[in-house]
C-alpha cells in the first residue's frame, strides 16, 4: 500500500517529467521550423496540460 511519502515523491516525479517534456516542445516551437517540432512520447502528457502554467511548487495548500 502507498503511504502518503511515496505518493507525494511519484506526483513530484510526473510533475517534473512533465514540464520537461512541456518545455522542449515550446523550445521547439520557438526555434525551430513547423516541420520540426518535438512531439512528446509521455502517454499522461495531454492529461497535465493543467500544469503548463506553473513552474514552481506550491500555492495555496498546506503540506
Amino acid at each position: 500500500m502507498a503511504d502518503i511519502t511515496y505518493l507525494k515523491i511519484l506526483i513530484g516525479d510526473l510533475r517534473s517529467t512533465y514540464l520537461r517534456e512541456h518545455k522542449k516542445v515550446q523550445d521547439s516551437q520557438r526555434f525551430r521550423a513547423a516541420d520540426d517540432i518535438y512531439v512528446p512520447r509521455l502517454w499522461y502528457y495531454d492529461m497535465l496540460h493543467f500544469l503548463a502554467g506553473k513552474s514552481q511548487p506550491g500555492g495555496g495548500q498546506a503540506k
